[in-house]
């Protein structure tokens, strides 16, 4: 059963127990009231018990109130039996009867809220006056009513709905700049009322007043109240008023003609037939083809005017070239007619969502109608759209014409604006040869007026809404009356930039123009209340009382909810306590209305909300009434107001830390409680009745302590700001306190805690500082890595850890840090927030005395506490870092790779594998290097690494023990040769690792190894393919013969033929003696048998290879100029000396004596031998 008292728990609704509320139920049967009776009463307080004082007795509390209505009946404990119509026995939950009495309902939700009716009468059947014991969940309005009342936009006002209009305006303040002064000057909106009554009798000339201003700020408002306060009734004038709800073409031509006072119905018959059975598709391009016809025949060329300055002759000479030239027939060509003819713009012109399909779309359909809607823009051009290029090529003149389109947007832009105007009067009908035009029914109009002695009174809410048809109503206001004619009196609103472009024959006759500024509401607070008065009252009440005054010609009509919506008209029950704990403001005709839900601090922080584009009275209305009171209504009831949104949505600068206020709070409570302390509050105490009307939680002496308790009354008031960045005073209620001092460089912290980015600014100090202090505290000496004395460990460092390492959000400005580099994320909590006001405290005194700082200490903050808080930070982010560093880096690794490439390029030299057994070997420099040419090639990168001190470096900085900040000592050999065994056995799959491994954080390395193995792996294949094939050439050469034996017996016969002079080449001698040293100096070991390995990686095979393969290289090509020496030289002396001349016994005597020299260095080599 709904309403049960929870097992073991207070009875819910505030009934004792189940046995009680079983009685009720059982009361409640036989004690029913008439529910049908509209003037039945429920009781307003199902959250007290039945046997506790009502409101006002003896409790004290609220104001008492005199006994009315028949005695109670009262059941045998003599306890009130009267039974709540409404009872709210869940939150959120309740029972209505079964017809709801008339009049307004209070709201309560929640286990002490309760909903109560109160009727219009005074009295109920039952009797007495309300009685309410809590604010709990209170709300003295509708959501619905909101919707009903509140039109920030005029045109959504109702044509009716002056009563609506009436009670919530609020005068404004108006400049004159233009025109005469007017009786009263300085009484806003009446001023403009004055000057069209003073206008009034004036037969010589038409009066034009313009209302103007920005977006919102309320023109159409004051032609509203022109309206709503001119006497209709005047015989003297005939009013014709067009509202700005009007949002069709059809519409507006309609209205206009009805409120003429002639037959405009053939007119209108002739618009429908113009626009009635034919398609959207049909009348858009109608309206093109009508542009073109205008463009082509009847848009005149601009005269030159007296005294038009330069840049004026210049635009009316562009415009002019844009329209094109007159052929003989008076057509024109090569310009934007012709333009418009072309597939690309005509696509483009008509295409869905663009000017011309607005247009059309309101002839039939309702639409915003807001300004610049029927104004061309960019987007109805194919400036970028494919086809236009090609469309051009087919004529040279329109291809030239369409650079200078581009060119001059703008001016192009204008006159098709005007060529619309023109050609939309042509597919509405508006300009025919036979029958009626609008202005024909004009000047019937006029006409007939003037027999009637009357005049012409046109009021126009948004002159904006005829845009396209504003010709024939601009005709009308430039012309004036005569003899036959009725002068014109009209008042049109329009905002700043449609003002400017009215036809100069227009606006050189405005008689009055006033501004509407956007603050020209002096006292917005007061502005406000009286839409949260009207929201409270509700239309129909309203409307009743306006009917009423229009009957009474009362003049003070709107009545004061908070005064009259209590039970029988009188105030509401709880006015003394919302006022004093909410506030109020004085609004002119109405007293003292109360600011509920706001106060003056919440409505001032609304006021001033940062998501407001620009001032003006409908987006204050749009926000802080439409908006706020439906949200705040919904969670009111739901016991979660504030939410989140709200808080986003105020302005809410803050100046304290969170955790200061809601200290010993947690979770959405303590997000509620806090918002609440910041909007209502300013980080001050709330009133009581603020927590208890939002369901707040306690604000406790301890959890509050640097919120010291005050009494309102011994608050200071605030100084008295500018009416339009606060509220107005307040009589009582008001929480007058300065916020605190805006220097306290911590006040950005605590506005990032609420959720706004952190500045570019703080962002940057705050990981500066950060950076600073974690630095001081990394130790990498005990591993190995020394950044302090090497530049190399600094910048791997620097790349590790940076100052962006610090991470405040993606909506902090600035980068972060990237891949390859620690990161340390800062979020809006407490606790880092506390961790960041400590670093700053740290960084800015270093000490922890809060009376001797440069800016006050942190309230509610203890020295030791912060002091500890940091300190453990820091040292956790700097073991953090040493961590990563050393699980990222490995600096050991460094050093093993650096001398790892080292002595993979030693074997790319030629160093054989066996000659690098130690640490010595790796670093030895190297100066003489491979000349094979397929090799070639690889010798760049190989010096380049030989000849870079960077292995050096990194192994005394990475492998080296230090004593403090001396140099390098003891090398840790075992360490730095842990990767040749690797190294050697695959020299290219090594590099290729080291290449990718460092890519990012050693560059250097990488980028060596990288340049390297690319050498390698392209020069291997031509390099193994030469080197195989030079040792079998040379190896066949020789015979199985020594190459050292074999040069010295070629030296001994070319030092002959030299001293012969018949030595050949004669210039080679040279060569031949170099070659000759290459073969005695060849190691045996290049001629070595080896077996090929198809399966392993060419490149390793190349490097391996380099102890042989260069030295076959080289000796092949020695031995081959050798040779072809030898044979040059034989085939001379041949030639000259007889005793060569048998080719065979050359040789023979050649063969002879290599064979004894060869059998005398055998002798020889064999008596070394057994001498050892």
């Amino acid at each position: 059963m709904a309403g049960l008292p929870p097992v073991g728990g207070t009875p819910r609704c505030g009934h004792p127990d189940r046995a009680e509320f079983e009685e009720l139920l059982h009361l409640r049967r036989l004690h029913a009231c008439d529910r049908t009776d509209p003037q039945f009463h429920a009781c307003a307080s199902p959250g007290r018990h039945l046997d506790q004082p009502p409101l006002g007795d003896a409790s004290g509390v609220g104001p008492s109130a005199p006994a009315a209505g028949p005695s109670r009946p009262t059941d045998r404990a003599g306890r009130d039996q009267r039974l709540p119509g409404v009872c709210a026995v869940e939150a959120g939950e309740t029972r209505k009867s079964a017809t709801r009495p008339r009049g307004r309902r209070f709201e309560h939700d929640g286990p002490q809220g309760c909903e109560y009716h109160h009727p219009h009468r005074r009295n109920s059947r039952l009797g007495g006056e309300h009685r309410m014991t809590s604010m709990k969940g209170y709300r003295c309005w509708e959501s619905e009513a909101v919707r009903q009342t509140v039109y920030s936009d005029i045109g959504a006002l109702p044509a009716d709905a002056d009563a609506l209009f009436l009670a919530a305006h609020t005068p404004m303040s108006l400049e004159h700049p233009h025109g005469r002064a007017v009786a009263g000057e300085g009484a806003g909106e009446r001023d403009v009322l004055n000057a069209l009554r003073e206008s009034v009798g004036d037969q010589e000339r038409n009066t034009l007043i313009a209302v103007t201003g920005g977006s919102g700020a309320g023109k159409s408002h004051v032609v509203r109240w022109v309206h709503a306060n001119l006497d209709l009734d005047e015989n003297r004038y005939h009013v014709l008023y067009v509202p700005r709800a009007i949002q069709t073409i059809r519409e507006l031509l309609r209205r206009i003609v009805e409120g003429l006072p002639v037959d405009g119905g053939q007119f209108m018959e002739r618009i429908d037939a113009a626009v009635g059975g034919v398609g959207k598709d049909e009348l858009k391009d109608r309206l093109l083809e009508g542009m073109r016809s205008v463009l082509t025949w009847n848009l005149e060329y601009q005269q030159p005017r007296e005294g038009e300055t330069e840049a004026e002759a210049k635009a009316r000479q562009d415009r002019n070239s844009f329209l094109g030239s007159r052929d003989e027939t008076g057509k024109r060509r090569g310009g934007l007619a012709d333009l418009l003819s072309l597939e690309p713009v005509n696509t483009a012109m008509l295409a869905a969502g663009g000017t011309i399909d607005r247009v059309i779309d309101s002839i039939f359909e309702s639409t915003s109608r807001r300004d610049g809607e029927a104004e061309f823009t960019r987007s109805d051009l194919p400036l970028k759209k494919a086809g236009m290029l090609r469309a051009l090529r087919k004529d040279e003149i329109l291809a030239d014409f369409w650079s200078t389109v581009t060119a001059d947007l703008d001016m192009v832009i204008a006159i098709l604006d005007e060529a619309a105007k023109a050609a939309m009067g042509k597919v509405l009908g508006l300009r025919t040869q036979d029958g009626d035009t609008l202005d024909a029914l004009f000047r019937q109009a006029r006409q007939a007026l003037k027999q009637q002695g009357k005049e012409l009174v046109m009021l126009f809410e948004d002159l904006a809404q005829f845009g396209l048809i504003d010709g024939e109503l601009y005709d009308q206001f430039a012309t004036q009356p005569g003899e036959g004619m009725a002068p014109l009196r009209v008042v049109f609103a329009v905002t700043d930039g449609p003002f400017e472009k009215i036809v100069d024959t227009v606006r050189t006759r405005i008689a009055h123009r006033f501004v509407v500024s956007d603050d020209s509401l002096a006292d917005r607070p007061a502005f406000l209340g009286r839409y949260l008065n009207l929201v409270r009252l509700g239309r129909d009440e309203v409307r009743e009382k306006w009917r009423a005054a229009q009957e009474d010609k009362q003049r003070d009509w709107v009545a004061n909810a908070c005064d009259s919506r209590g039970p029988g008209g009188d105030p509401c029950p709880i006015r003394q306590r919302c006022h004093e704990g909410f506030g109020t403001v004085e609004v002119p005709g109405l007293g003292e209305v109360g600011l509920y839900p706001y106060n003056e601090v919440a409505l001032r922080r609304a006021l001033q909300r940062p998501t407001i584009q620009h001032r003006s009275p409908r987006a204050d209305l749009d926000f802080c009434v439409s908006d706020a009171l439906v949200v705040a209504h919904t969670h009111i009831g739901r016991l979660t107001y504030p939410p989140a949104r709200t808080f986003e949505q105020f302005e809410h600068t803050v100046h304290r830390q969170r955790a200061a206020l809601v200290r010993d709070q947690t979770g959405d409570e303590a997000d509620r409680l806090y918002r609440a302390l910041v909007l209502w509050g300013d980080e001050q105490p709330l009133a009581p009745i603020v927590h208890e009307a939002f369901a707040l939680p306690a604000a406790t002496e301890h959890r509050n302590a640097a919120l010291a308790p005050t009494t309102e009354s011994a608050v200071e008031p605030r100084r008295r700001r500018d009416p339009a960045s606060q509220s107005s005073p307040t009589k009582r209620g008001a929480k007058n306190i300065e916020p605190p001092d805006e220097k306290n460089p911590l006040q950005p912290l605590f506005q990032w805690r609420t959720g706004e980015p952190m500045a570019d600014k703080e962002t940057r100090h705050y990981r500066e500082l950060l950076f600073t202090l974690v630095q001081s505290r990394i130790n990498l000496d005990e591993h190995l890595v020394h950044p302090r004395t090497s530049s190399v460990a600094m910048d791997m460092l620097s790349g590790y850890f940076k100052k962006a390492s610090f991470d405040f959000g993606a909506d902090a400005q600035g980068r972060t840090a990237g891949a390859g580099s620690i990161q340390f994320r800062l979020e809006r909590n407490d606790a880092d927030v506390e961790l960041l006001m400590a670093a700053r405290w740290y960084y800015d005194h270093f000490h922890w005395d809060p009376d001797s700082g440069k800016w006050p200490w942190p309230e509610s903050s203890d020295p030791l506490d912060l002091a500890l808080t940091l300190e453990q930070k820091l040292d956790e982010w700097a073991d953090a870092v040493v961590d990563g560093f050393l699980d990222w880096f490995d600096p050991a690794q460094i050093a093993k790779t650096a001398v790892a490439v080292r002595t993979i390029a030693l074997m790319c030299a030629g160093v054989s594998p066996k000659a690098l057994n130690t640490l010595e070997d790796s670093l030895e420099p190297l100066a003489d290097f491979p000349t094979a040419p397929a090799w070639r090639p690889v010798l760049d990168p190989t010096a380049g690494i030989l000849s870079n001190p960077l292995a050096t470096e990194l192994l005394a900085e990475f492998a080296t023990v230090r004593q403090g900040e001396g140099g390098a000592g003891l090398v840790d050999a075992a360490t730095a040769l842990g990767d040749l065994p690797a190294a050697v056995a695959a020299p290219v799959a090594y590099l290729d690792d080291a290449a990718k491994r460092y890519n990012t954080d050693i560059p250097i390395i990488a980028a060596a190894a990288k340049k390297l193995r690319t050498a390698v792996v392209s020069s291997a294949p031509a390099l193994l393919e030469d080197a195989w094939s030079a040792k079998d050439r040379l190896k066949e050469g020789l015979s199985g013969d020594k190459s050292s034996v074999v040069a010295k017996a070629a030296e001994a016969i070319g030092r002959r033929a030299k001293e012969a002079n018949l030595f050949r080449p004669a210039d080679g001698y040279q060569n031949f003696e170099n070659a000759l040293k290459t073969l005695i100096e060849l190691p045996t070991t290049v001629l070595r048998d080896r077996e090929r390995n198809p399966s392993r990686p060419q490149g390793d095979t190349a490097i391996l290879a380099q102890d042989w393969a260069s030295g076959a290289v080289e000796g092949d090509a020695a031995f081959a100029t050798v040779r072809r020496a030898i044979e040059a030289t034989r085939e001379e002396c041949r030639r000259n000396t007889p005793e060569f001349a048998e080719l065979d016994e050359i040789e023979k005597r050649i063969q002879v004596k290599a064979d004894a020299i060869r059998k005398s260095l055998e002798s020889a080599s064999g008596a070394v031998d057994s001498d050892a």
